[in-house]
C-alpha cells in the first residue's frame, strides 16, 4: 500500500487547510519541514523514502470555481504555482481543477515529469475523459454528498465500470485537515462498487485508519496533517506499508 504525502499549493506555498474552506488555509508548520516551500516541503518527503507524493493546486482549482473568487482570491493567478510545481522531483499525481478536454490538453502540454493528472468531479465537466489511460478520477465529497457538475455517483461508477484500469481517489474535502478518522462507510461503498484501485484521503487520524485502509485493500492512502503534527512517522509509515 502507498503512502502518499499531500501537497496542497496556495500562492506558491504549501498550505495547512481544514473542511474545504480555502480562505482560511494558511503556510504549513511541520515536524517534517520548517519551510513552507513546495520543493522544500517534498524533498523533505523523498528523504523519508516517499516516492509519489498528491498536489493540489488551489490557484488553479479556485479559478475554475467561480463562486469562489471572492476576498482575497477575487483576481488569483491561476498560473502561479507551475513553475513552482515543475521542480518537484517525485513523482506527483496533479490536480488542477480540470474541467474540459481542453483544460486537460493544456495541462498536458507542460510535460510535467513523472506525473498523473487528476480529473476531479469538484471541477470535471466533461465525463468522456474519464475514458483517457493517463488520468485519476477524484470522487470529491463534502457533507456526504458528491461535488459535481451535474452528474451522480451512480452513472460515475458505470463510467468506472466500463474503465477498470483508471485509479479512483475517494477524496472526503469536509474532514480534511480535522483528524476526526477517514469515512468508511463511504470508502467501502465504492471498494465494493468497482475494481479499480482506489485510493483515499480526508481525515487521516492514526495509525488505525492506515492499518483498516490495508484491511480494506485499498491501494493508497492521502496523508496531511496528522504528518506535519507529528501524530505519524512518515519514516515508519513507508518502511511498514
Amino acid at each position: 500500500m502507498e503512502i502518499i504525502p499531500v501537497l496542497d499549493v496556495l500562492e506558491e506555498n504549501a498550505v495547512h487547510g481544514k473542511s474545504g474552506n480555502r480562505e482560511s488555509y494558511f503556510p504549513v508548520k511541520s515536524v517534517i519541514c520548517n519551510s513552507s516551500n513546495p520543493v522544500d516541503l517534498s524533498n523533505a518527503y523523498i528523504s523519508y523514502g516517499v516516492e509519489k507524493v498528491y498536489i493540489a493546486d488551489l490557484n488553479a482549482i479556485i479559478a475554475k470555481n467561480k463562486n469562489e473568487m471572492t476576498g482575497k482570491f477575487l483576481n488569483i493567478d491561476s498560473e502561479k504555482n507551475l513553475e513552482i510545481i515543475r521542480k518537484i522531483e517525485c513523482d506527483k499525481i496533479i490536480d488542477f481543477g480540470i474541467s474540459t478536454l481542453l483544460d486537460y490538453e493544456y495541462y498536458k502540454s507542460f510535460d510535467f515529469k513523472n506525473a498523473k493528472l487528476i480529473i476531479g468531479t469538484e471541477t470535471l465537466v466533461d465525463l468522456e475523459l474519464i475514458n483517457k489511460k493517463d488520468v485519476i478520477l477524484s470522487l470529491d465529497f463534502k457533507n456526504g454528498e458528491l461535488l459535481s457538475k451535474g452528474y451522480n455517483f451512480e452513472e460515475l461508477i458505470e463510467k468506472l465500470n466500463q474503465n477498470p484500469d483508471i485509479p479512483v481517489i475517494v477524496l472526503d474535502i469536509s474532514s480534511v485537515g480535522t483528524l476526526k478518522g477517514l469515512n468508511y462507510p463511504l470508502i467501502e461503498k465504492v471498494v465494493k462498487s468497482i475494481k479499480n484501485k482506489v485510493y483515499v484521503g480526508g481525515g487521516v487520524k492514526n495509525i488505525s485508519d492506515i492499518d483498516k485502509c490495508k484491511f480494506l485493500e485499498v491501494s493508497g492512502v492521502l496523508i496531511g496533517t496528522s504528518l506535519h503534527n507529528g501524530t505519524l512517522n512518515l519514516k515508519n509509515l513507508i518502511e511498514k506499508y
